[in-house]
């Protein structure tokens, strides 16, 4: 299936605050049936739109593999999915920090400049998901999906993430 989806992404300021940012992207997924149409495995690659902030911007780039359950929400035409999975993400970081120079003449004012840096980091995560979907037909379906996702290690500035996605999927 396809879809747009939309994360919540905290950004370091390099005064030593933070800065909050919402990209947004596309994903497609490909999954499988478990030996039941209950139980499914899935495969995520997703892409986001760049971040920008003030003084800093970041790109975003993800791939998932989940195991999930589907339960249908008896005498309703609604599914609920829900399971959880492993994530990596990468995310490019760039940010711009002021430095001074110190003057070359006697008595001289120091002059500032820009640098721009640039960090990027590799997160594995885990991930936890719940979803309300809706089949139209047999083999098509509409979802909506919320998930979060922690990172495994410390060295990240990605820690977590509060992702949304609206997808729609094909069924054969």
């Amino acid at each position: 299936g396809v879809g747009m989806i939309a994360t919540s992404l905290s950004l370091p300021k390099p005064d030593g605050g933070t800065e909050f940012s919402s990209p947004r992207g596309f994903q497609v997924a490909l999954g499988i049936d478990l030996f039941s149409t209950s139980w499914r495995a899935e495969g995520t690659v997703r892409s986001y739109s760049a971040a920008r902030g003030l003084a800093s911007s970041a790109s975003l780039h993800e791939f998932d593999l989940k195991l999930c359950y589907l339960y249908r929400l008896v005498g309703t035409p609604f599914f609920l999915r829900g399971g959880g999975g492993i994530a990596s993400r990468y995310l490019d970081f760039r940010w711009e920090e002021q430095r001074d120079i110190p003057s070359t003449t006697k008595g001289g004012l120091p002059q500032k400049i820009t640098v721009l840096k640039e960090q990027s980091y590799s997160t594995p995560a885990s991930i936890v998901f719940l979803a309300l979907e809706s089949f139209f037909g047999e083999y098509i379906s509409v979802s909506s999906e919320l998930s979060f996702r922690s990172a495994f290690i410390e060295d990240t500035i990605d820690k977590q993430a509060l992702d949304l996605a609206m997808r729609f999927d094909v069924h054969f």
